[in-house]
């Protein structure tokens, strides 16, 4: 029986005389490809590259005017060095990193006053303006409920309904066809996971 993550094959297990799940497949595959991924760059990091990039601009821009005013009204090359060295060390946005981790983990700590589990600053600088998110072991971020809507199982997709953590729910399928028997993989879910 395969394990699909995300539509893809990631590893299958069978099922024993004591009804217990054996994997045979690895998911040591899928743990080199999420370890050796690089993680791309937040909207906030892109912006704030930006930020300093323009603002280092500006400032260069600025202290080589000084400089060249400095030694064009016959100032001491010594002095006008000096002030441009400041100028240019006064410029440098360093404290701006700071600022932002101070408010992201601002934001993180109201999110986690509201009982929203957070694992990473990262995951917040991409949160925008969501008011009620959960970030799993695994990264995967979801909206306070864990909800399936699909199960593929014995070679067939199964729409399923239902919400949240609610233990009701239905199996949605075309009429005048039976359900399919779940016994063996209610049974490899249940020895899969400890979750009630």
């Amino acid at each position: 029986m395969p394990l699909l993550l995300g539509g893809v094959a990631v590893a299958s297990f069978v099922i024993d005389q004591r009804s217990t799940a054996v994997v045979v497949g690895a998911l040591a595959v899928l743990n080199v490809l999420m370890t050796s991924a690089d993680r791309p760059r937040s909207r906030v990091q892109q912006e704030l590259r930006l930020l300093r990039v323009g603002v280092g601009t500006v400032a260069g821009v600025a202290v080589a005017f000084v400089v060249l005013v400095g030694l064009a009204r016959g100032l001491e090359p010594r002095d006008v060095a000096l002030v441009g060295t400041a100028m240019a060390i006064g410029a440098i946005p360093a404290g701006l990193s700071a600022f932002v981790h101070g408010l992201l983990s601002q934001v993180a700590r109201q999110l986690a006053d509201a009982h929203v589990g957070v694992s990473s600053l990262h995951d917040v600088e991409t949160l925008g303006a969501v008011t009620s998110i959960l970030s799993r072991t695994t990264g995967i971020l979801t909206l306070d409920q864990l909800t399936a809507r699909t199960l593929w199982y014995q070679g067939q997709w199964i729409r399923v309904a239902g919400s949240g953590f609610s233990k009701h729910g239905s199996i949605l399928r075309t009429a005048g066809e039976p359900n399919p028997d779940f016994q063996t993989l209610a049974v490899a879910l249940t020895l899969a996971g400890d979750a009630t």
